[in-house]
């Protein structure tokens, strides 16, 4: 619905600042906010990814959902249309399965901060996703990856409880690793040495 991501920003930013009960919040939050303290291992975002994740992840929380369905009436998005384009099925996870892909799980509802759910809640977002993948590909899942690079804890405790046995973050900044914290490489990173190499 917008030329470019900082188009959607710019929108989005507005939306919050125009709110009665989020706006002062808001305005004040970006006012505090250093982009360069921010989601430091993640160099490809730009100072407006990084507001929007810490507006989307500290801030406004679970209104998140409401601003975005605000936005999309506005804009007349047709969600139904959007996510047949957007989204893979069970056919296109089974084809891929078949081409010798490692299926793995990634949550339930991608929640955007996991670590600030119960245990109970983590488990149900990895148990649910991971009794729909099995009985889509008909093998046990074993690895996964963090959504958002988030994770504590608990979450180290349910993924050794559901079989896990390998898991990655979402950056590369080194640190002593468990067999749940492996380094991952964001595909932005990979598509632009590509495109220095001309692969």
């Amino acid at each position: 619905m917008f030329n470019d991501i900082d188009n959607f920003y710019d929108e989005f930013f507005s939306l919050l600042i125009d709110d009665e009960t989020y706006g002062n919040t808001i305005k004040h939050s970006i006012h505090k906010f250093e982009p360069k303290e921010y989601l430091k291992g993640y160099d490809f975002y730009t100072d407006n990814d990084k507001l929007f994740r810490y507006l989307r992840d500290n801030i406004i929380n679970n209104e998140y959902d409401y601003f975005m369905e605000k936005m999309m009436k506005k804009y007349n998005f047709n969600i139904q249309e959007c996510a047949k384009k957007l989204w893979i099925g069970e056919k296109e996870i089974k084809e891929l399965y078949k081409q010798g892909n490692i299926i793995g799980l990634h949550s339930h509802t991608h929640p955007t901060n996991i670590i600030k759910f119960a245990k109970q809640d983590q488990l149900y977002e990895y148990s649910t996703n991971k009794k729909i993948l099995e009985d889509i590909i008909g093998e046990k899942i074993i690895c996964m990856s963090h959504p958002c690079g988030l994770y504590n804890n608990d979450t180290l405790d349910i993924l050794k409880h559901l079989g896990i046995k390998i898991g990655f973050r979402s950056n590369m900044v080194p640190k002593d690793n468990t067999n749940y914290e492996y380094l991952r490489e964001d595909h932005i990173n990979i598509l632009n040495k590509i495109k220095e190499k001309n692969i």
